[in-house]
């Protein structure tokens, strides 16, 4: 289950890279002279797991990171942007006789 906890948390990622993952790995079946030995599925599925491994990267080492440090900086609720109440003393009861 963390697998795909990871995944979906990567999922903008895969959006982002998956065409150019796609072209690295189809690119590089070709070159390696792997493509015409491998199926036509088997090929389909080493292009998917390298697509997923992109973006588990770039998730990781880019999205992250980009996503914390803007959060710092602009997130209103802050420290630095909270504003503290000074708690009012509770005026004493009065007697009602």
């Amino acid at each position: 289950m963390r697998g795909l906890v990871a995944l979906g948390d990567a999922s903008y990622a895969l959006y982002l890279v998956h065409p150019f993952a796609l072209r690295l790995a189809h690119e590089a079946l070709l070159r390696l002279g792997l493509a015409p030995a491998l199926h036509p599925w088997a090929s389909m599925a080493l292009m998917l797991a390298g697509s997923a491994a992109a973006a588990l990267v770039v998730h990781r080492l880019v999205e992250r990171p980009l996503t914390r440090a803007l959060r710092r900086r602009l997130d209103p609720g802050a420290p630095q942007n909270r504003v503290r109440a000074v708690p009012a003393p509770v005026p004493p009861r009065g007697r009602e006789d």
